[in-house]
């Protein structure tokens, strides 16, 4: 494993001198100069490479990089390939993760989610945030000990979700109590389905941090949905209560008019005619992403 360390100096000339003195002052004041200087060289990259054993495997990616790459992919809200994209282009990331103009730098999408899997599942999280919270604090000289009243902020466990997110959970919790509880049924359950709304892997899965993804892929969730509202309408699995969620966001996400032929279209709802005590556009931030009522 090759651990980069910042405190290590070009053997050259400022890689960086290239630019002209507005662009240099204009990166040296954004985003990117407060994350190279004041994030980038505390990451708590031990935390990570203890994650991974010391002996055999191939070749790993500097633990520094992939950390500073999985931090600004949440800070700019993109997905895994805008974020392999933007370190492999953007020279604002390049600045940011200390990455000479020269070098030629890569991950492929896949990387970056084992990359995310095992900071997930090693809570490195919450110790990112707890770190790098309190390096912040004392680099720029944040007083703590007082807080305005009107500023305290509750920490909550729900995440939000957009209309679409609130379908693919709701599909997601079904098959999962189906399997769980009715595995005989789970059976009949359409192997794509599982796929993009369970397992979550390969292409055409849902990505709905994005609100272009929310409403343009938003019909195909709400199809799904009652393609499964259907199959399940007359069996044991109507009794379940991901079941009665699934009719219910149905109900209240969507319309369906019958055609002439006799078959359904499902349309979604434009959001002034969804009901204000609707399933709520938030779900529990655990690992079992269970929708609240």
């Amino acid at each position: 494993m090759n651990i980069y360390t910042p405190s290590q100096i070009e053997l050259y000339n400022d890689p960086w001198a290239f630019l002209e003195p507005t662009r240099r002052r204009l990166l040296e004041q954004s985003w990117a100069g407060v994350f190279r200087y004041h994030v980038w060289p505390h990451l708590p990259v031990e935390a990570l490479t203890a994650c991974f054993t010391k002996t055999g495997g191939r070749p790993r990616k500097s633990p520094r990089l992939m950390l500073g790459t999985l931090i600004l992919q949440q800070l700019h809200d993109v997905t895994d390939t805008q974020a392999v994209d933007a370190l492999a282009f953007n020279l604002s990331w390049h600045f940011a993760l200390d990455i000479p103009p020269y070098c030629e730098v890569y991950i492929c999408e896949r990387t970056l989610r084992n990359y995310r899997q095992v900071v997930r599942d090693n809570g490195l999280a919450e110790f990112l945030f707890q770190h790098l919270t309190d390096v912040l604090i004392q680099d720029f000289h944040i007083d703590t000990t007082q807080q305005r009243i009107d500023s305290t902020a509750i920490r909550s466990a729900i995440r939000k979700l957009s209309r679409l997110g609130i379908v693919v959970e709701t599909v997601s919790k079904f098959v999962r109590e189906l399997a769980r509880i009715e595995p005989d049924l789970y059976a009949r359950v359409n192997s794509e389905i599982v796929r993009l709304y369970v397992d979550r892997q390969g292409e055409g899965c849902f990505d709905w941090g994005k609100a272009g993804e929310s409403k343009r892929r938003l019909p195909e969730a709400l199809s799904a949905l009652w393609g499964l509202v259907q199959q399940f309408d007359q069996t044991a699995a109507s009794h379940l209560p991901s079941y009665q969620i699934l009719s219910r966001v149905l109900l209240e996400q969507s319309e369906v008019q019958m055609e002439p032929q006799g078959q359904s279209m499902v349309s979604a709802k434009v959001p002034a005619d969804i009901p204000s005590d609707s399933v709520p556009r938030a779900a529990s931030a655990s690992a079992s992403s269970k929708l609240t009522l």
